[in-house]
Protein backbone atom coordinates (compact mmCIF):
# COMPACT_ATOMS: atom_id res chain seq x y z
CA UNK A 1 0.00 0.00 0.00
CA UNK A 2 1.14 3.58 -0.44
CA UNK A 3 1.54 7.06 1.00
CA UNK A 4 0.88 9.93 -1.40
CA UNK A 5 0.67 13.68 -1.06
CA UNK A 6 0.77 17.14 -2.58
CA UNK A 7 2.96 19.92 -1.12
CA UNK A 8 1.54 23.24 -2.24
CA UNK A 9 4.51 25.51 -1.50
CA UNK A 10 6.97 23.24 -3.31
CA UNK A 11 4.34 22.34 -5.95
CA UNK A 12 5.25 18.65 -5.89
CA UNK A 13 3.48 15.31 -5.78
CA UNK A 14 5.18 12.55 -3.81
CA UNK A 15 4.59 8.83 -3.43
CA UNK A 16 6.13 6.04 -1.38
CA UNK A 17 4.93 2.82 -2.96
CA UNK A 18 4.39 -0.30 -0.82
CA UNK A 19 3.74 -3.80 -2.15
CA UNK A 20 2.97 -7.16 -0.54
CA UNK A 21 4.65 -9.16 -3.31
CA UNK A 22 8.13 -8.86 -4.88
CA UNK A 23 8.00 -6.00 -7.37
CA UNK A 24 10.44 -4.71 -9.97
CA UNK A 25 9.74 -1.23 -11.26
CA UNK A 26 10.69 0.69 -14.36
CA UNK A 27 10.81 4.44 -14.97
CA UNK A 28 9.31 5.41 -18.33
CA UNK A 29 10.91 8.32 -20.20
CA UNK A 30 8.55 8.97 -23.09
CA UNK A 31 8.65 12.08 -25.31
CA UNK A 32 5.14 12.89 -24.07
CA UNK A 33 5.39 11.92 -20.39
CA UNK A 34 7.40 10.54 -17.45
CA UNK A 35 6.02 7.72 -15.30
CA UNK A 36 6.75 4.85 -12.92
CA UNK A 37 5.21 1.40 -13.13
CA UNK A 38 5.65 -2.23 -12.18
CA UNK A 39 7.61 -4.00 -14.90
CA UNK A 40 5.11 -5.69 -17.23
CA UNK A 41 2.09 -3.82 -15.81
CA UNK A 42 -0.46 -2.05 -18.02
CA UNK A 43 -0.79 1.01 -15.79
CA UNK A 44 1.42 3.60 -14.07
CA UNK A 45 1.61 4.30 -10.34
CA UNK A 46 2.53 7.97 -10.82
CA UNK A 47 3.40 10.24 -13.74
CA UNK A 48 3.46 13.66 -15.40
CA UNK A 49 2.98 14.71 -19.01
CA UNK A 50 4.33 17.55 -21.13
CA UNK A 51 1.22 19.62 -20.36
CA UNK A 52 2.17 19.49 -16.65
CA UNK A 53 -0.72 17.19 -15.79
CA UNK A 54 0.36 14.78 -13.05
CA UNK A 55 -1.07 12.08 -10.81
CA UNK A 56 -0.35 9.65 -8.01
CA UNK A 57 -2.65 7.01 -6.57
CA UNK A 58 -3.24 4.63 -3.68
CA UNK A 59 -5.41 1.52 -3.56
CA UNK A 60 -8.21 1.20 -0.99
CA UNK A 61 -9.05 -2.41 -0.15
CA UNK A 62 -11.25 -4.02 2.47
CA UNK A 63 -9.99 -4.68 6.01
CA UNK A 64 -10.45 -8.40 5.31
CA UNK A 65 -7.99 -8.38 2.41
CA UNK A 66 -5.59 -6.07 4.22
CA UNK A 67 -5.48 -8.32 7.30
CA UNK A 68 -4.67 -11.43 5.25
CA UNK A 69 -1.98 -9.63 3.22
CA UNK A 70 -0.47 -8.03 6.33
CA UNK A 71 -0.15 -11.49 7.90
CA UNK A 72 1.54 -12.86 4.78
CA UNK A 73 -1.38 -15.16 3.94
CA UNK A 74 -1.09 -14.40 0.25
CA UNK A 75 -3.09 -17.37 -1.06
CA UNK A 76 -6.03 -16.35 1.13
CA UNK A 77 -5.51 -12.70 0.24
CA UNK A 78 -5.60 -13.56 -3.47
CA UNK A 79 -8.93 -15.36 -3.08
CA UNK A 80 -10.33 -12.44 -1.07
CA UNK A 81 -9.08 -9.90 -3.63
CA UNK A 82 -10.78 -11.70 -6.51
CA UNK A 83 -14.00 -12.02 -4.52
CA UNK A 84 -14.29 -8.37 -3.52
CA UNK A 85 -13.22 -7.00 -6.92
CA UNK A 86 -15.27 -9.28 -9.17
CA UNK A 87 -16.60 -7.28 -12.11
CA UNK A 88 -14.47 -4.23 -11.23
CA UNK A 89 -11.62 -2.68 -13.19
CA UNK A 90 -8.54 -0.79 -12.07
CA UNK A 91 -9.17 2.92 -12.75
CA UNK A 92 -5.43 3.48 -13.10
CA UNK A 93 -5.53 1.75 -16.48
CA UNK A 94 -7.68 4.62 -17.76
CA UNK A 95 -5.73 7.32 -15.91
CA UNK A 96 -2.55 5.93 -17.47
CA UNK A 97 -4.05 5.52 -20.94
CA UNK A 98 -5.02 9.19 -21.06
CA UNK A 99 -1.84 10.54 -19.41
CA UNK A 100 0.04 11.24 -22.70
CA UNK A 101 -2.72 13.39 -24.20
CA UNK A 102 -4.69 15.29 -21.55
CA UNK A 103 -4.17 19.03 -21.11
CA UNK A 104 -6.05 19.54 -17.84
CA UNK A 105 -7.68 17.85 -14.85
CA UNK A 106 -11.26 18.42 -15.99
CA UNK A 107 -10.62 16.73 -19.33
CA UNK A 108 -8.80 13.87 -17.59
CA UNK A 109 -11.58 13.24 -15.08
CA UNK A 110 -14.26 13.41 -17.74
CA UNK A 111 -12.51 10.72 -19.76
CA UNK A 112 -12.01 8.44 -16.74
CA UNK A 113 -15.49 8.86 -15.29
CA UNK A 114 -17.15 8.39 -18.68
CA UNK A 115 -15.12 5.28 -19.53
CA UNK A 116 -17.98 2.99 -18.49
CA UNK A 117 -15.90 1.09 -15.96
CA UNK A 118 -16.97 0.08 -12.45
CA UNK A 119 -13.89 0.75 -10.41
CA UNK A 120 -11.83 -0.92 -7.75
CA UNK A 121 -11.24 1.30 -4.73
CA UNK A 122 -8.64 4.03 -5.35
CA UNK A 123 -7.56 7.41 -4.06
CA UNK A 124 -6.27 9.65 -6.81
CA UNK A 125 -4.43 12.96 -6.71
CA UNK A 126 -4.57 14.92 -9.98
CA UNK A 127 -2.69 18.15 -10.68
CA UNK A 128 -2.42 20.58 -13.56
CA UNK A 129 -1.14 24.15 -13.84
CA UNK A 130 -4.32 25.58 -12.31
CA UNK A 131 -5.46 23.23 -9.56
CA UNK A 132 -5.13 19.98 -7.63
CA UNK A 133 -7.95 17.59 -6.77
CA UNK A 134 -8.34 14.50 -4.60
CA UNK A 135 -10.67 11.90 -6.10
CA UNK A 136 -12.11 8.85 -4.36
CA UNK A 137 -13.29 6.09 -6.71
CA UNK A 138 -15.21 2.90 -5.97
CA UNK A 139 -17.62 1.01 -8.24
CA UNK A 140 -19.99 3.62 -9.73
CA UNK A 141 -19.31 6.21 -7.04
CA UNK A 142 -16.81 9.03 -6.87
CA UNK A 143 -16.07 12.01 -4.65
CA UNK A 144 -14.03 14.98 -5.90
CA UNK A 145 -12.47 17.56 -3.60
CA UNK A 146 -10.43 20.50 -4.81
CA UNK A 147 -7.27 21.02 -2.78
CA UNK A 148 -6.50 24.55 -1.58
CA UNK A 149 -3.36 23.69 0.41
CA UNK A 150 -1.33 20.55 1.05
CA UNK A 151 -2.93 17.12 0.96
CA UNK A 152 -2.17 13.57 2.12
CA UNK A 153 -3.83 10.32 1.10
CA UNK A 154 -3.03 6.78 2.17
CA UNK A 155 -5.12 3.61 2.00
CA UNK A 156 -8.50 4.68 3.35
CA UNK A 157 -11.32 6.90 2.16
CA UNK A 158 -12.69 9.93 3.96
CA UNK A 159 -16.00 10.06 2.10
CA UNK A 160 -16.95 6.90 0.17
CA UNK A 161 -18.30 3.90 2.07
CA UNK A 162 -15.57 1.36 1.36
CA UNK A 163 -12.37 0.12 2.98
CA UNK A 164 -10.95 0.90 6.43
CA UNK A 165 -13.15 3.20 8.52
CA UNK A 166 -11.15 3.47 11.74
CA UNK A 167 -7.67 2.83 13.02
CA UNK A 168 -8.31 -0.80 14.00
CA UNK A 169 -9.28 -1.65 10.41
CA UNK A 170 -5.80 -0.81 9.10
CA UNK A 171 -3.59 0.97 11.67
CA UNK A 172 -0.72 1.62 9.24
CA UNK A 173 -2.88 3.66 6.87
CA UNK A 174 -4.09 6.03 9.59
CA UNK A 175 -0.66 6.22 11.26
CA UNK A 176 1.11 7.09 8.00
CA UNK A 177 -1.55 9.66 7.15
CA UNK A 178 -1.21 11.44 10.50
CA UNK A 179 2.57 11.20 10.63
CA UNK A 180 3.27 12.68 7.20
CA UNK A 181 0.57 15.33 7.70
CA UNK A 182 2.35 16.45 10.88
CA UNK A 183 5.70 16.55 9.05
CA UNK A 184 4.57 18.75 6.17
CA UNK A 185 4.97 22.00 8.12
CA UNK A 186 8.68 21.22 8.58
CA UNK A 187 9.32 20.54 4.89
CA UNK A 188 10.78 23.69 3.34
CA UNK A 189 12.97 22.38 0.53
CA UNK A 190 12.98 19.51 -1.94
CA UNK A 191 15.82 17.94 0.06
CA UNK A 192 13.60 18.05 3.17
CA UNK A 193 10.99 16.10 1.24
CA UNK A 194 13.49 13.47 0.13
CA UNK A 195 14.74 13.00 3.68
CA UNK A 196 11.22 12.72 5.06
CA UNK A 197 10.26 10.01 2.59
CA UNK A 198 13.27 7.83 3.40
CA UNK A 199 14.17 8.33 7.07
CA UNK A 200 16.99 6.11 8.29
CA UNK A 201 16.49 6.55 12.04
CA UNK A 202 13.82 7.05 14.69
CA UNK A 203 10.16 6.09 14.91
CA UNK A 204 9.46 7.14 11.33
CA UNK A 205 12.03 4.78 9.79
CA UNK A 206 9.66 1.81 9.43
CA UNK A 207 6.56 3.96 9.02
CA UNK A 208 7.51 5.80 5.84
CA UNK A 209 9.87 3.16 4.44
CA UNK A 210 8.17 -0.05 5.43
CA UNK A 211 9.51 -3.57 5.76
CA UNK A 212 7.81 -6.90 6.38
CA UNK A 213 4.84 -8.32 4.48
CA UNK A 214 4.15 -4.83 3.15
CA UNK A 215 7.44 -3.35 1.98
CA UNK A 216 8.25 -0.02 0.38
CA UNK A 217 9.64 -0.61 -3.11
CA UNK A 218 10.22 2.97 -4.21
CA UNK A 219 9.88 6.67 -3.54
CA UNK A 220 8.95 9.15 -6.29
CA UNK A 221 8.71 12.94 -6.27
CA UNK A 222 7.30 14.90 -9.21
CA UNK A 223 8.22 18.58 -9.52
CA UNK A 224 5.33 20.26 -11.29
CA UNK A 225 7.25 23.51 -11.93
CA UNK A 226 10.24 21.97 -13.70
CA UNK A 227 8.76 18.80 -15.27
CA UNK A 228 11.07 16.56 -13.26
CA UNK A 229 10.69 13.12 -11.72
CA UNK A 230 12.97 12.09 -8.85
CA UNK A 231 13.14 8.40 -7.97
CA UNK A 232 14.85 5.93 -5.65
CA UNK A 233 14.27 2.27 -4.88
CA UNK A 234 16.26 2.28 -1.64
CA UNK A 235 16.22 4.39 1.53
CA UNK A 236 20.02 4.32 1.39
CA UNK A 237 20.21 5.82 -2.11
CA UNK A 238 19.51 9.48 -2.90
CA UNK A 239 16.56 10.38 -5.10
CA UNK A 240 17.89 10.78 -8.65
CA UNK A 241 16.42 13.13 -11.23
CA UNK A 242 15.51 10.98 -14.20
CA UNK A 243 14.50 13.85 -16.47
Amino acid sequence: MCTVGYHKELNIIFKNRDKCIPTDEVVILNPAFLAVKTEGADYFSTGINKHFCAFASTAVNTPEWTAKASEGKMDEASVQFKKENEGLVNPMTYVSEYLPQVTGIDEWLEKVLNSGGRFMGYNLLLCDKKKTVHVELYKDEHHIREISGCAIVSNHFRHLDHGPKENEDYPSSFERYNAIENKLKDIITLEDMFNTLKPLHGNEKNMFWRSGNFSTVSSSVIDLDTYALYYTSSPYVEHSRVA
